[in-house]
């Protein structure tokens, strides 16, 4: 049976490989992480060596899940402990299929949570892809498995946000977390945070991390970090408006 320009038969891909030999080895080399996961003993390591184990099984499609969420503020603090696993990943079929591979069980209708009963781990995918304004890191872990998360700074925005919205007392904490280190990089913080209008925020913070955590002051009551929310929030509303007064203009 012949065929035109680019016809191939057998699914031979570049360097002979068919694609179906590619992806049964992607799935292998994504089985074998999975039992190096099931065999760690700490949550954290164990979920951050799953996400490793999704991105082997999917590197012939050249997709890589993104760890974004709780994850992310647990592996830069170790001041926070997360019970799943938050990824920005397509939801194709092939993608559930490689997820199905791996052992993991599919959420019912109308639910968004995989589990993964031997690795007992809750995965989502609340994304396909980062916001062009967010940036990930390429991770190394102990063993050399590799794989992508949100950047710290962008983390830290995000949580500041989030703070901003609701005065959470666990949030602030996460955020306070997230600021204290000689690695985060306060241009890129700044950068990120005036992309979202909360440049008044940003300097709070860096006050209360020096306050709670270099200086040792207890953490402000709940009704002060809802005053604190309140008035993040005012001013996040007034350089909103100031925004789009300037974009009409």
């Amino acid at each position: 049976m012949g065929g035109g320009p680019g016809y191939d038969p057998e699914g031979i891909s570049l360097g002979g490989i068919s694609r179906a030999q590619r992806r049964a080895e992607a799935i292998a080399a994504g089985q074998r992480v999975v039992a190096e996961a099931v065999a760690t003993e700490n949550l954290a390591e164990r979920m951050l060596l799953m996400v490793a184990a999704v991105g082997q099984a999917l590197e012939d499609l050249s997709l890589t899940p993104t760890v974004v969420g709780g994850l992310v503020v647990e592996y830069f603090t170790r001041a926070y402990a997360t019970s799943d696993v938050d990824v920005l990943l397509p939801t194709t079929d092939e993608v559930k299929d490689r997820l199905h591979q791996l052992g993991f069980v599919q959420p019912e209708e109308g639910q968004r949570v995989w589990r993964h009963p031997a690795a007992d781990i809750e995965w989502e995918m609340p994304g396909s892809d980062l916001s062009p304004e967010d940036q990930a890191v390429a991770v190394e872990l102990a063993g050399g498995a590799r794989l992508l998360m949100l950047r710290r700074e962008d983390m830290l925005v995000h949580r500041i946000d989030e703070f901003v919205g609701g005065g959470h007392r666990e949030v602030f904490e996460q955020v306070l977390a997230l600021a204290h280190g000689h690695d985060v990089d306060w241009h890129r913080v700044r950068e990120r945070a005036a992309q979202s209008n909360l440049h008044d925020a940003v300097d709070v913070v860096l006050d209360w991390t020096r306050r709670v955590i270099d200086d040792g002051e207890p953490m402000p009551e709940t009704w002060a970090l809802h005053d604190l929310a309140d008035d993040l929030g005012r001013q996040l509303m007034r350089r909103n408006a100031e925004s789009a007064r300037g974009r009409r203009s």
